[in-house]
């Protein structure tokens, strides 16, 4: 099981974190409980996006908590992401 990345947002700027991990292959868990709500849907709708594109999945798993998890790949792809 890959593990998830916890990422606290403090400005839009920091999608493109949460951008580059789902990319690479790994599961992110966005934490959205210390950001404004006009903000908090600006990023939500980033990463559903991101997984749209990139044919993952989002899901609410808290109270402005999301898991973004990238598509399924094979344990090799992971490997390659950690030597990067």
């Amino acid at each position: 099981m890959i593990p998830h990345s916890e990422i606290a947002p403090h400005s839009f700027d920091d999608v493109q974190v949460i951008a580059d991990h789902v990319i690479a292959g790994r599961p992110v868990i966005i934490n959205l409980q210390e950001v404004p709500a006009e903000l908090s849907r600006r990023i939500v709708d980033f990463a559903s996006g991101v997984c749209y594109c990139l044919g993952g999945s989002m899901e609410k798993v808290d109270s402005q908590m999301y898991r973004v998890t990238p598509p399924i790949t094979p344990p090799e792809a992971h490997q390659m992401a950690l030597l990067k």
